[in-house]
């Protein structure tokens, strides 16, 4: 096994229970895709709106028909699935200690 194929291994493996966890066939998150419209995003434009490309993208995939309550249901149950032992951070990026 590789250096990167264990975090790869990891990344995939997380994919798959967050995807599962809202309902989204984990065959349609193309990891390097991703990566390489935040690395774009980060690097040509600033770094906070990396993500928040990839949630753009994400609204024009599903079409942008749920309601921002919904949104946020669904961004909960993602963040549910992260593990437990990284320090915690409260729903809108700010540390929180726990």
């Amino acid at each position: 096994m590789t250096d990167l194929e264990q975090p790869q291994r990891r990344w995939t493996e997380w994919v798959g229970e967050a995807c599962q966890a809202v309902g989204v066939d984990a065959n349609q998150v193309d990891i390097p895709e991703l990566h390489h419209l935040s690395k774009q995003v980060a690097h040509r434009l600033e770094r906070p709106l990396a993500p928040v490309s990839t949630f753009i993208l994400g609204l024009a995939i599903g079409a942008g028909s749920a309601t921002r309550q919904e949104r946020a249901a669904v961004l909960n149950r993602i963040l549910d699935t992260l593990p437990k032992d990284e320090p915690e951070t409260d729903r809108r990026g700010t540390d929180q200690p726990t």
